[in-house]
């Protein structure tokens, strides 16, 4: 939410949504915004970190930016190989007593 709004009696606020305006009683409110992506947005956001760090010095910022963009690598050579494990990362766990 974003203040100030009132939320009203019996009211319900869908999860996720970024609620801007006053909801009157009993009322659903649901806010869905399309997704945004830009392409490379990422990388750019980095370089400019990086860059900003050297204009003013702060080094920290720099090594954070390239913290960021080895973490990024690594990322996207992980994501490059096929996943072999097997098994669902998102199954329900087992239930007590089951041989699952």
């Amino acid at each position: 939410m974003v203040a100030p709004v009132k939320i009203g009696a019996g009211a319900y606020i869908g999860s996720g949504s970024v609620i801007t305006r006053d909801v009157p009683d009993d009322a659903m409110a649901i806010e869905r915004s399309p997704q945004n992506t830009r392409e490379g947005g990422a990388a750019r956001y980095r370089e400019i970190k990086q860059f900003i760090g050297q204009m003013v010095g702060d080094d920290q910022l720099v090594l954070e930016g390239k913290e960021q963009e080895r973490l990024a690598e690594k990322e996207r050579s992980t994501s490059e190989e096929p996943a072999s494990s097997g098994r669902d990362d998102h199954a329900s766990p087992p239930k007590p007593g089951s041989s699952r």
